[in-house]
């Protein structure tokens, strides 16, 4: 959300002086070094932690089974997909 906002408020200082880079050069590219930063350190991030599983585990709860009247316990059904 921060993010969001601080590109809000970059982009209204580019408005503010006619879109002219030279004089909002400072807070562009303040911006723009720190939005390349938090992605390219994200992206390590998603490339060095790989999962060690496979799979996800999920959890839901089904319309019907909430009111069939029967306790939680007899309800729980686990289920396992895999996909090539």
């Amino acid at each position: 959300m921060f993010i969001i906002g601080w590109f809000a408020s970059t982009v209204n200082a580019l408005w503010e002086n006619g879109f002219d880079i030279k004089k909002a050069l400072k807070s562009v590219s303040v911006f723009a070094a720190t939005c390349i930063l938090i992605l390219s350190f994200g992206g390590l991030q998603l490339v060095a932690r790989r999962p060690e599983v496979e799979t996800v585990h999920i959890g839901g709860v089904a319309g019907s089974a909430l009111g069939s009247g029967l306790p939680i316990q007899h309800v729980h059904q686990p289920c396992v997909f895999s996909y090539p």
